[in-house]
């Protein structure tokens, strides 16, 4: 982007004066008078523009007062808001905007990261602005592009006209789909806010639009709701007269109407310099007719008023036609050459893949926002998750816990009660069995064992201890537990046959001296014996001798052999 040396040297002035001002001002009163500015912008942009030259050159301070006020540091959005409203207020009043610095000063503040929010809107609609001005498309499409994806809502009169400024870039490039879809915004947007100015502005470009996509009777039928309408800007007016008489000639062929309609729209211009595409219309009508010299007239006429590159180029090779078969090729040589000069810089200009880079840029950062977004969404949703997941796994623990201590609270209950019933009886009825009641009952007893110790090979208890045996694994106080609880439910049965067949006077018969019992019948070595109950060789050794007053010995020798009570 060309600037000239002056229109920066001015920029960075006023860029200046503007920072010097809200240095000089307190926070309160530069603030309101920024308020008081953006509330004149539209009414009266140039009362607007007024007001903020008296923020940029105040009055000097009294001397020796501080005026070192943090804003510029802590309240850059001040600075930011000063920033799009002078540049607005100059484009408001038809002040050439030959650079971007003050522009830039707004969205640097509010545009990283974007978020919606109106003065965020209308820094980078205000930027678009300024590349408008310097004919910079890929720019001002980007800045367009970033600030219709800021307005919070679409009700804002700045919305549709962000949407019109869009698609007026995209028609400069000849993309005309992409402008079709984007003045088809605009006019959705213009009757969302109810603005008949904006709407007929929306029409307008959209039949403008089907009308170089040669979409003619589209194109026809919008013009036709214009040249109803009463409020059709006079712009609008004299494009659709215009454009009426393009689509009499080149879709139905009939000149008079054409012509009708061309001058029609000359009345209605002011100024033949703004009449360039009118007059060469006027040559293509008369060259059809034949009448060369009228259609030369035209042709000159049109690059008098020149006008944008395309139709000057079209003008060029009409005429050069013309020429050629007025006065042959040597005459024409000229308007060929200068045809070809416009179309290098027709093709420079209006290149699409510029336009196509900024927009892919802009849908690649938007789907990255996107998936940011939903990441952190994700991210959330995740841990709501697996703190939902886990407290119902530590209630599914808890309530589990809470019934199997209940279950083995009953059994230990049930055990205790038909100990108190059989204490007195138990050891006095075996001392009254004869030799055959008593191998009966030892058979009973050992059936009762074999069954629960088939119940116990089926628990994980069964492969740890054989770890234990085979020193692959280290005891813990978990392990101890598991073996423990697994044991005691699956020789519950064989247990409080045990206790009924104790001696009534003998000591309390423990739950370490049941497990030693049942320990000792899984024939596991006396060292992991010990370790499991935690003692020493000798204590397993005098727990057993002890075994000897609480269990009658015909029982015990169900639980302890002689090669178990001589193990070292």
């Amino acid at each position: 982007m060309k600037r000239s040396k002056r229109s920066l040297l001015l920029q960075t002035a006023l860029l200046l004066m503007a920072v010097t001002g809200l240095l000089s001002c307190s926070d309160t009163s530069c603030r309101d008078a920024l308020q008081r500015a953006e509330a004149l912008l539209e009414s009266n942009p140039s009362a607007a523009r007024a007001l903020l030259d008296s923020i940029a050159s105040p009055k000097s301070s009294p001397k020796g007062e501080d005026f070192k006020s943090p804003l510029l540091q802590e309240g850059r959005g001040e600075a930011a808001l000063y920033a799009w409203l002078r540049t607005q207020a100059d484009y408001k009043c038809n002040i050439p905007l030959t650079s971007d610095s003050l522009a830039r000063v707004a969205t640097d503040y509010y545009g990283v990261p974007r978020h919606k929010n109106y003065h965020a809107a209308m820094a980078w609609y205000t930027l678009g602005c300024v590349y408008t001005d310097l004919q910079d498309d890929p720019k001002a499409i980007s800045a367009y592009l970033k600030a219709c994806d800021c307005f919070p809502d679409t009700t804002s009169r700045y919305y549709p006209l962000t949407l019109q400024n869009l698609g007026r870039h995209y028609l400069r490039r000849r993309m005309y789909e992409k402008a079709a879809d984007t003045f088809i915004r605009f006019r959705d947007a213009s009757e969302a806010i109810d603005a008949p100015v904006s709407l007929a502005f929306a029409h307008y470009y959209l039949g403008f639009t089907r009308l170089q996509q040669l979409d003619y009777a589209a194109a026809d039928s919008l013009f036709d709701v214009l040249l109803q309408s009463d409020t059709v800007p006079p712009y609008c007016r004299k494009g659709t007269l215009l454009h009426k008489a393009k689509i009499a000639f080149y879709s139905r062929d009939d000149h008079p109407q054409a012509l009708s309609y061309l001058r029609a729209c000359r009345n209605d211009v002011e100024d033949d310099s703004l009449f360039a595409a009118g007059f060469c219309l006027m040559g293509d009508i008369f060259v059809a007719e034949n009448q060369l010299d009228s259609a030369y007239y035209y042709y000159r006429k049109a690059l008098e008023c020149k006008d944008e590159l395309y139709s000057m180029a079209t003008t060029y090779h009409h005429l050069g036609d013309v020429i050629m078969r007025l006065h042959g090729a040597d005459e024409a040589k000229a308007c060929i050459d200068n045809y070809d000069l416009l179309l290098d810089s027709i093709y420079h200009r209006q290149n699409k893949y510029d336009i196509s880079a900024v927009s892919f840029a802009f849908d690649t950062e938007k789907r990255e926002a996107a998936y940011r977004y939903d990441l952190r969404l994700h991210y959330v949703y995740g841990i709501a998750s697996a703190a939902v997941l886990a407290l119902a796994a530590i209630l599914l623990v808890v309530v589990r816990r809470n019934r199997r201590k209940a279950q083995s609270l009953k059994v230990h209950e049930t055990l205790r009660r038909s100990e108190l019933a059989l204490a007195r009886t138990s050891w006095v009825q075996w001392a009254e069995l004869n030799d055959e009641e008593k191998a009966l009952r030892l058979s009973e007893y050992a059936n009762t064992l074999s069954g629960c110790l088939s119940i116990f090979r089926q628990t994980p208890s069964e492969h740890i201890l054989q770890l234990l045996q085979k020193k692959e694994t280290q005891l813990t106080s978990t392990i101890t537990k598991v073996v423990a609880d697994d044991i005691g439910k699956s020789f519950i049965d064989a247990i409080q046959f045990l206790r009924m067949e104790t001696y009534p006077d003998a000591p309390k018969f423990s739950e370490a001296d049941w497990l030693l019992c049942i320990l000792s019948y899984l024939h596991l070595p006396l060292s992991c014996i010990a370790d499991l109950l935690y003692i020493e060789k000798d204590s397993v050794r005098k727990k057993r001798h002890r075994l000897e007053a609480k269990i009658p010995p015909e029982i015990l020798s169900l639980f302890f052999s002689s090669h178990d009570a001589g193990e070292d």
